[in-house]
């Protein structure tokens, strides 16, 4: 079923307008307009390496990088694969400008068919803790999105998808 879900999820964010409509919803804020989306065989030139690859790169023209990713099961530990897409997406930029810029605020989302946190919530937000309880803010941030919720904690619309990504499971 994940590839009908990855399916889905990569017709939506095919469409400018549409992906636009889905970040504001996980966002829960509206985005300026997008500056570069990179898909497929763009990310693999992005990235300049095989081996595990977000579906989808998006960059707004307020220097935010959203990286999305739909995940079942089998696909290992969301905290190392963020790091994997952390170092690739700051490899990019220093090569893109060098050690002097200013890096964006990088979102990963991962989209998952399953509950990772086993909170049931629909949308998690999951920042790096130090040991005193302070998140580390390095500009860097992961949100998960649960199509096996059970408390809906996020935006009308995507609970429209989430639930989509349910029923598709399910069949």
């Amino acid at each position: 079923m994940l590839s009908e879900t990855k399916l889905m999820v990569g017709q939506i964010l095919q469409d400018r307008n549409r992906a636009e409509t889905f970040l504001t919803d996980v966002m829960e804020t509206e985005l300026s307009g997008f500056r570069h989306v990179y898909q497929k065989n763009a990310l693999l030139d992005v990235f300049g390496e095989t081996g595990p690859r977000p579906d989808i790169m998006i960059e707004d023209e307020d220097n935010n990088c959203f990286v999305i990713q739909c995940l079942g099961k089998a696909d290992g530990d969301l905290i190392q694969l963020r790091r994997r897409y952390q170092c690739l997406v700051d490899d990019y930029y220093f090569h893109q400008v060098g050690c002097g810029m200013d890096f964006p605020e990088l979102y990963i989302i991962f989209i998952c068919d399953y509950d990772y946190f086993g909170f049931g919530l629909a949308r998690h937000y999951a920042g790096d803790i130090l040991d005193d309880g302070s998140e580390i803010e390095d500009g860097r941030h992961m949100i998960v999105l649960n199509s096996q919720y059970r408390y809906a904690n996020a935006e009308p619309k995507l609970m429209e998808l989430l639930d989509r990504i349910r029923s598709s499971e399910a069949a």
